[in-house]
Parts: C-alpha cells; sequence; structure tokens
C-alpha cells in the first residue's frame, strides 16, 4: 500500500490525544459536505464518453453534493454497468457509501478504484476515512 499523509496524520493525531477541530466539534467523521469542500475530493468534468458513462458521473457526483446519496449510487451504478474500468465512478460510489455509514461498500469501491488508478489520490484518501471510520486505524494509517 502506498502511504497518505491525511489518514496517517489523523491516526497519529488520534494517538497523541488531540484532534483537529473539524473532527472535535462533533464526535463523528466529515460528511462527504466537508470532504468535497476541503478539496479532498470534487465534482468533475470528465470528456464526454462515446457510452455516456461520464455524463453518468459527473450527474452522481452533483448528487452527491446535493445530500442525495441513494440516488447517486444508483447513477454510479449505471456508469459502471456501462464501463466498470473507470475509477470516478467507483470513487463517487464509494463516497455515496462512505456518507450512509456503509463502510464494507465504501471500502470495497474504494479498493476498486485504487486498483484501476493506483496513483488517484481521492481513492486513497476514501480508503483511509473509511479504515478509519472502521476503527481500523492502523490500516488507515498505511492508506
Amino acid at each position: 500500500m502506498k502511504p497518505r499523509s491525511i489518514p496517517f496524520v489523523l491516526a497519529l493525531t488520534l494517538l497523541a490525544g488531540w484532534l483537529p477541530p473539524a473532527l472535535a466539534r462533533s464526535p463523528e467523521l466529515p460528511t462527504i459536505t466537508d470532504l468535497m469542500g476541503t478539496g479532498a475530493i470534487a465534482p468533475t468534468s470528465l470528456p464526454h464518453s462515446p457510452n455516456g458513462s461520464s455524463e453518468l458521473v459527473n450527474q452522481g457526483f452533483a448528487l452527491l453534493a446535493q445530500g442525495r446519496y441513494m440516488e447517486a449510487i444508483a447513477v454510479f451504478d449505471q456508469a459502471i454497468a456501462l464501463d466498470a474500468h473507470q475509477p470516478d465512478a467507483w470513487l463517487g460510489r464509494g463516497y455515496a457509501c462512505y456518507s450512509q455509514g456503509n463502510y464494507p461498500a465504501a471500502l470495497q469501491s474504494a479498493q476498486r478504484a485504487i486498483a484501476l488508478a493506483p496513483d488517484h489520490d481521492a481513492a486513497w484518501t476514501l480508503s483511509g476515512s473509511v479504515l478509519f471510520a472502521m476503527g481500523r486505524y492502523a490500516d488507515a494509517a498505511l492508506s
């Protein structure tokens, strides 16, 4: 696995007994809106694809930004059905699952995005966030 700074720093700060202000104000992990606001993920504007999957991915991220997670998952699933090799579709699906607390599905989607695009920073961020939420702090530090 490729080490990433955000989960690693979160794990270290937790071990040190200090939480960043964003996490200290609430016992919950950041929401998808929080993550999108920090730039950890962002709706993309993918180029047109002949099969329409990129348009669905863009639509899914728009639904995600509106907090319409079930609808977003359905749209990302449609994009994946058209092109299962598009990492942003898996990423969006993962963030929607994460936002609903379905961490196993979120982790599976993040791992699929990483397998398709090993340098996809947002997929690694998602993976670390999910592992952290699952209480797998050592794994999160490595993700």
